[in-house]
């Protein structure tokens, strides 16, 4: 290791000049190369360090340490450790998936206007069948938006909520009460 005597040193750009003991020639010195030091370096500190010529031909301190002052050892914080990335990423999965699950929650109660009940779903279990049959009461799923043609419905059921309960409707042109009879969808 070579030994130098900082000649000057600017602390706002982080770099300066080193005298050296075995030589006339100044060598640069960045702050960078002083890595662990527990102050930056004061004109006058003794600093060793290893002497390496750049690509310009330019002699330039690295791997540098200044006389005198301890370095400071810094420890890996605890929240870098693999374990705690990956548990924090499942933290973070699982609070994205429950907010979607939220949200998505919110936009089907928003369906419905403001006083209206969700269908009421009403299961009726036969004992003598395998399966169960599942009934919604129609009158809480629907509510008239403005629509008025038989194209604008997703479902019969639909389209006969509307003949039935909103105005101005054009999709039961015989008035027998059936919606969009010749629609072929339905």
């Amino acid at each position: 290791m070579a030994k130098g005597t900082l000649k000057r040193w600017n602390d706002d750009r982080g770099f300066g000049f080193l005298r050296s003991d075995d030589s006339q020639e100044d060598i640069f010195i960045h702050i960078s190369e002083l890595k662990g030091m527990s102050r930056r370096p004061v004109v006058g500190d003794v600093i060793f360090y290893q002497l390496v010529v750049g690509n310009d031909g330019k002699s330039k301190a690295t791997n540098a340490t200044i006389n005198g002052v301890s370095s400071v050892k810094r420890s890996k914080p605890d929240g870098d450790s693999g374990l705690n990335k990956v548990f924090g990423f499942v933290v973070s999965l699982a609070l994205l998936i429950g907010i979607g699950f939220f949200a998505y929650e919110k936009f089907l109660l928003n369906r419905y206007f403001p006083g209206d009940t969700p269908p009421k779903i009403v299961s009726e279990a036969n004992p003598f069948e395998s399966s169960s049959t599942t009934t919604v009461e129609s009158e809480n799923l629907y509510h008239c938006d403005g629509r008025q043609h038989c194209s604008e419905m997703t479902s019969k059921a639909e389209a006969d909520y509307f003949v039935k309960h909103c105005p101005n409707t054009k999709m039961d042109g015989d008035h027998d009460g059936d919606a969009c009879e010749s629609d072929s969808r339905f």
